[in-house]
């Protein structure tokens, strides 16, 4: 909204363009659980999929405002036409969040927003990926909860300062404790109370479930209550010295008012989910659910004459020019989206898949596929491309 507000974008409503925006930054905070060194990553390739389903998202939003919602039915579409989800995936491929053919770390427009190294949410050993990205995610929501984020100059109440201090011990962010005693004394005891929190949480809500639907249920003694390891954890020494003032760090720090700038921005996120006061990103987002439609306007998109395939075929065309690495991948993701639009605006569809099959060249899908072989899972439950999609493949 910032940005189109400066830009006097066409078609903003009044409320956006004629505000008067404080300057603050907006971006994207990074965390790699495996690399607790870096807070931006290396390059673009890591970060993708999560540029691909803001954009979706953005269209989604789109096809909400513009009393579309109904038509989507992405359970049906596939179920009828399997070529559906490559068409979400060229949906993806762009929008106010970035384009997956050729923008690079620099030039994606939300950029990766500095943090305390110290503030990252690393992984203790090789199993708790999941858990540590809950973990960043509660430290972020908190502090956020009250400061606004950045606003120049990076004053010391700004969300800045505050970022892993609900997840680390104070003298880890000071730097007078190692990543490795935190780790004993902080990251592995909190991780457990989190799987134990879950685990009390899901016993509740089945039993909520049930008893909705059954009146003459008998609940189990050990259904949603502390279990005996958990009583354990929570009421040792070691944990009530270097755990429970992590955790009392969030009642402390979020008794306060809430700071001003969000009840600004809450008056423009109600603005924003109004239909009625904000236009669509896209000038006709019912194309997006016409396969035939969409193709027909991607292929002149990703032409070297487009406005796509211009950045990685002309010469200076982009304001940042790609290294030649990214520009001949580019030019290979240009190449598939013209090969796809031409199928499917001869034939209506595409037949076939235009993702390559990882098992011939990454190593360790081969070696997961046969241990799950070994364990007696149909090949045909398996994940064939080694894209992740399959919930199976990590059984």
């Amino acid at each position: 909204m910032e940005r189109d507000g400066k830009n006097n974008t066409p078609g903003l409503h009044p409320d956006f363009s004629k505000k008067k925006f404080e300057f603050h930054q907006s971006g994207l905070l990074y965390n790699d659980a495996l690399d607790s060194k870096r807070t931006k990553p290396r390059d673009v390739s890591v970060v993708l999929p999560f540029i691909w389903l803001l954009n979706m998202m953005s269209h989604y939003r789109d096809l909400l405002v513009a009393g579309e919602r109904q038509k989507i039915n992405f359970v049906l579409a596939h179920t009828k036409n399997n070529h559906s989800a490559l068409h979400m995936y060229f949906l993806g491929t762009h929008g106010p969040f970035g384009n997956l053919f050729y923008d690079n770390i620099s030039t994606l427009p939300f950029k990766f927003l500095d943090r305390p190294i110290r503030s990252i949410s690393f992984q203790p050993n090789a199993w708790d990926c999941g858990l540590c990205w809950c973990l960043f995610i509660y430290d972020t929501m908190l502090a956020f909860h009250q400061r606004a984020y950045m606003v120049k100059p990076v004053g010391k109440e700004d969300t800045y300062h505050y970022l892993g201090h609900f997840i680390h011990s104070k003298e880890f962010m000071d730097g007078t404790r190692s990543m490795n005693l935190e780790k004993k004394m902080v990251t592995i005891p909190l991780g457990k109370l989190w799987r134990f929190a879950m685990w009390e949480t899901i016993d509740r809500l089945r039993w909520c479930y049930l008893s909705s639907k059954h009146c003459d249920i008998t609940r189990p003694n050990d259904w949603g209550v502390t279990t005996a390891d958990h009583q354990t954890l929570i009421s040792g020494k070691p944990f009530i010295d270097n755990v429970l003032p992590v955790i009392n760090i969030r009642v402390e720090k979020t008794r306060s008012r809430i700071n001003g700038v969000y009840l600004k921005e809450r008056k423009a996120r109600m603005m924003v989910t109004d239909g009625k006061k904000l236009p669509s990103l896209d000038q006709q987002p019912i194309l997006l659910l016409d396969i035939k439609r969409y193709a027909g306007w991607l292929e002149n998109e990703v032409m070297p004459t487009g406005s796509f395939g211009s950045k990685a075929w002309v010469t200076a065309a982009f304001p940042q020019s790609l290294p030649e690495e990214e520009s001949d991948n580019a030019k290979k993701r240009l190449i598939h989206a013209r090969y796809w639009c031409d199928i499917v605006r001869v034939n209506g569809y595409w037949p076939e898949t235009l993702l390559a099959n990882n098992e011939t060249d990454e190593k360790i899908f081969k070696k997961e596929c046969k241990r799950l072989y070994k364990q007696g899972v149909p090949k045909s439950l398996i994940d064939v491309l080694g894209d992740g999609n399959c919930s199976l493949i990590h059984i």
